[in-house]
């Protein structure tokens, strides 16, 4: 068989004539002369057998557009099937790919053999339009690409956003705004992600809007893909890229293979990211990844990794609280481990609830955050998502893996949201998670959560108020009966209320209550392995976790003097130590609430104890002078916060001489007023 432009020969167009007048009534009437002129300028290709016509290809080039237009594409009867066609559009494209943008054609839609032709060569049908004809007939509008880059369309390329295709059934279903929460794809047109990111479609997704029998509602996608760029590329790789995905993924149904072209349009653009939602795509992202270099995404994944990249600084890991755990911003590709770690089975929690929860914190970039926890060996622990609202945290997500620490974890977790909103002026934590189980129950409530509508609510504020001024919170009275709050805040009588009040508020401090205040020296040490976790910041190893993350603790120390009352507030001063690295020495590093006092033998005192704090046996006993039963105290204590600001020594002592106190080297535990304590409260910087 060859392949050739017939200009001069006579023999070979009239066979080409005979052949069209004889299919006129598919291919329509065309005037003899008509076919010697088009032969003339070379825009006429046959396929022969020693000058036996197998079939034609009639064509003009419209110069001004840059492009090709088949006017005919016949095969004698005998021929077909035998692969003419591609090797007419074939030479045809040869011939014109590096001059010209591609070729145009129109087919009845009702020719349905002819539109199998042009799909599966690669033509797209780019609309869909009535004839000229009286009678009611339609048209697809063919095309092909050649894949060549306008001005337009390398300033596309060229752009330094993030490229991203989004497959057919992203596109409709934005089109038709009919997105779930749960993939994501809603989200993909938030403005802060089309300032970063250019989406483009693969030509393919004409053809599947082709296949859609709603004529109105398919000419509503083709004109909403204007809202995106199309992706160019060389259609010969593309042909050999969609061979290769044939041995990947293996449906055969138009819309597999569809999404098979979709995927090789993609490679072949030189695009990296495919956002889809197909299972066998996803499924075989890592092999589509390891061949091609080619990301496949869900829409989440593309939020989050566009959101990395251009906040780098938010997904760096931070150690905990001073502890070897560290959490980072959520990452693309962590969501589905997640899924697997923290989905709560127990109590018939369903994948796609949890999934949506993911989803709608990382399309909210300016106003949630999502911190996952991890070990130093990278294993996940638990995950926090909150979202800031003008007077109030939500919490969306407050979940920890099952292990020795998850109780401690989760104490962390809903102390640093509630450190959060104070930080930031929030007056209300509101906690929306349904799954949280009967252990962190407790732990909420002893936090001062208050359980309202199957929502936890903890009133936040941080700083001094008279407690009369309490009312002027705005997160009180959604939390608190009002009228109680007004009896009980002003009359001496109730200053256990006030008390147990101040505590549920933490860390608010009223300045009007009658609270005993101990300054209680303590070596950095120990500060940094309970409480402190600026000072174990500063250590290689940190501070142990179980320690650091719990709320309640003991510190041992000799029984003499002073003998503490409780409830009380204890201020930390931190003393000397040879460690030259150490900074937060020789000042008051934090305060905490005094539970407990307990008195008692060594031995026996540790054993009672001894599921609190970092102590040995060897410290205890140390401690008792060597002796088993030697007499030591230990105070437990609980809700410290550390300052920001270490109090110095001097300082300290300034406080103390305005309130007509000796000056005193913190030797022993010193009981102070609650002004002493109010003051030094505010030099420690947490305000």
């Amino acid at each position: 068989m060859e392949t050739e432009f017939v200009r001069n020969n006579n023999h070979l167009i009239k066979q080409v004539v005979n052949l069209g007048t004889k299919n006129s009534k598919t291919l329509g009437h065309f005037p003899e002369g008509a076919y010697f002129e088009h032969a003339h300028k070379e825009y006429l290709i046959c396929s022969h057998v020693e000058g036996n016509l197998l079939g034609y290809l009639l064509f003009s080039v419209t110069k001004s557009k840059r492009s090709i237009r088949i006017i005919q594409l016949c095969i004698s009867e005998e021929a077909r099937g035998q692969g003419v066609s591609k090797k007419l559009l074939d030479f045809l494209k040869s011939k014109f790919r590096g001059s010209l943008k591609g070729i145009a054609l129109s087919c009845r839609t009702d020719y349905k053999q002819a539109s199998a032709l042009w799909e599966s060569y690669g033509f797209k049908a780019m609309d869909k339009v009535r004839s000229r004809s009286k009678k009611e007939y339609w048209l697809y509008k063919w095309w092909y690409d050649f894949g060549n880059h306008d001005l337009f369309s390398f300033t596309q390329i060229s752009s330094s956003k993030h490229k991203v295709i989004l497959d057919a059934n992203i596109i409709i279903k934005l089109r038709s705004n009919s997105v779930n929460q749960v993939s994501g794809a809603l989200f993909l047109l938030e403005d802060w992600l089309v300032d970063v990111v250019d989406y483009y479609y693969s030509p393919e997704i004409y053809n599947e809007i082709k296949r859609d029998k709603g004529d109105e509602r398919a000419k509503k996608t083709r004109s909403f893909l204007t809202n995106f760029n199309e992706a160019k590329f060389n259609p010969d790789y593309r042909d050999e890229v969609f061979d290769q995905i044939n041995n990947i993924l293996f449906g055969t149904s138009p819309n597999d293979i569809s999404d098979k072209k979709q995927l090789s349009e993609c490679i072949a653009s030189g695009i990296q990211y495919f956002i889809t939602e197909d299972k066998g795509i996803l499924n075989a992202s890592d092999r589509i990844l390891e061949l091609f270099g080619t990301h496949i995404l869900r829409p989440i994944d593309i939020i989050l990794l566009v959101d990395e990249s251009s906040n780098k600084a938010d997904y760096v890991a931070t150690r905990i609280a001073g502890v070897n755990y560290d959490y980072s911003s959520l990452k693309s590709g962590e969501v589905d481990e997640l899924l697997e770690k923290i989905l709560a089975k127990d109590q018939c929690e369903r994948k796609h609830e949890l999934r949506e929860i993911f989803t709608r914190s990382a399309s909210n970039v300016k106003n949630c955050s999502a911190r996952v926890i991890r070990d130093k060996n990278k294993a996940i622990h638990g995950v926090l998502i909150c979202e800031s609202k003008p007077q109030e945290v939500t919490v969306p997500l407050i979940r920890t893996t099952k292990s020795k620490l998850a109780k401690t974890l989760f104490s962390q977790l809903v102390f640093e949201t509630i450190d959060f909103a104070v930080s930031n002026q929030k007056d209300l934590v509101t906690i929306c998670d349904k799954y949280i189980d009967s252990v962190d129950q407790e732990t909420l409530e002893s936090m001062g959560f208050t359980l309202k509508d199957d929502l936890w609510m903890k009133v936040t504020a941080r700083g001094i108020i008279n407690s009369s001024e309490l009312l002027k919170i705005s997160g009180v009275k959604n939390v608190f009966d009002e009228e109680t709050l007004k009896i009980k805040l002003q009359e001496p009588q109730f200053n256990e209320f006030r008390i147990s009040l101040e505590r549920k508020l933490w860390p608010l401090k009223f300045n009007n209550v009658d609270l005993p205040t101990y300054i209680i020296p303590i070596k950095p040490h120990w500060a940094s392995q309970l409480f402190d976790h600026y000072a174990a910041n500063e250590l290689m190893f940190g501070a142990d976790a179980f320690l650091a993350w719990s709320r309640e603790n003991v510190y041992y120390r000799s029984v003499n003097p002073v003998s503490e009352k409780v409830p009380a507030r204890l201020l930390w001063y931190a003393s000397s130590t040879r460690d030259r690295g150490a900074t937060r020495v020789n000042s008051v590093v934090a305060c905490s609430y005094l539970d407990e006092v307990y008195v008692g033998k060594a031995k026996e005192l540790f054993h009672k104890l001894k599921h609190f704090g970092i102590y040995e046996w060897k410290n205890i006993f140390h401690l008792a002078q060597g002796n088993d039963d030697g007499l030591v105290k230990a105070l437990r204590f609980r809700d410290t916060e550390v300052f920001k600001t270490a109090v110095s020594f001097e300082n300290v002592n300034h406080v103390l001489k305005a309130n007509n106190r000796k000056r005193n080297t913190f030797a022993s535990p010193l009981e102070v007023s609650n002004d002493v304590f109010l003051e030094i409260y505010k030099l420690g910087g947490i305000l």
